[in-house]
């Protein structure tokens, strides 16, 4: 990548799922990385942080939704998560609390973009 080494887990057995169509909606979480080592990669006790806060998220998520967690990619400084949903339903009261927490702990971008053919993760291999 362009700002450096990156590492990509996929979930691979989306790779032809037949049901994309009914989540249609990319949740793309950004979280910064901060005890980092030389290719700004986390180190161990920061990885563990990263994968509470994804399970943080997944679980804010599956309380309205279904959650298709597709990938996650480790780059330069950060932790991209990449997760499909139906559509969107939390309020953004709800959503905003929840964040909030989030941010107290990592910087946290959030998005949410209609992509009903999963063509933010074609490059993935998805």
């Amino acid at each position: 990548m362009p700002d450096g080494l990156a590492f990509a887990t996929v979930n691979s057995a989306y790779k032809d799922y037949q049901n994309k169509k009914h989540f249609p909606y990319l949740a793309g979480f950004e979280l910064e990385i901060l005890n980092k080592n030389d290719n700004g990669h986390p180190l161990d006790d920061e990885a563990e942080i990263l994968n509470e806060l994804q399970d943080k998220i997944e679980r804010f998520l599956e309380e309205k939704h279904t959650v298709h967690s597709v990938a996650r990619v480790t780059r330069n400084g950060t932790r991209d998560i990449l997760i499909y949903i139906d559509k969107p339903k939390f309020t953004k009261e709800e959503t905003k609390v929840f964040f909030d927490k989030i941010n107290a702990v990592r910087a946290v971008n959030f998005t949410i973009n209609k992509d009903p053919q999963w063509k933010s993760v074609k490059v993935l291999g998805i």
